[in-house]
């Protein structure tokens, strides 16, 4: 395992989580979760500016579960993210 923070500094942040209630520790946790996802988020409108909600929705699946489940899930995943988040229609000329 790779140690890259000194050990006071180590010492101090081990002191710091364990002062934190449970709940604290879980607010925490649940804090970097929605940062990653809004990070993923925007790397994806990012490289896909015109993307839709569906499509959003779609990518932010496969990054996090794509290579992990078996197939047929993620088909049935990725029709239920079509049908939760309909295209918009066609603007008319």
């Amino acid at each position: 395992m790779i140690h890259d923070t000194d050990e006071r500094t180590l010492l101090k942040y081990e002191q710091m989580m364990a002062s934190k209630t449970p709940g604290q520790r879980l607010g925490m946790a649940l804090d970097m979760y929605d940062f990653a996802r809004d990070l993923a988020r925007a790397g994806i409108k990012s490289r896909h500016p015109d993307a839709t909600e569906a499509e959003i929705q779609r990518e932010l699946f496969l990054q996090y579960y794509g290579h992990d489940l078996p197939q047929p899930l993620i088909d049935r995943v990725l029709r239920d993210i079509e049908q939760r988040f309909p295209q918009p229609a066609p603007a008319s000329a």
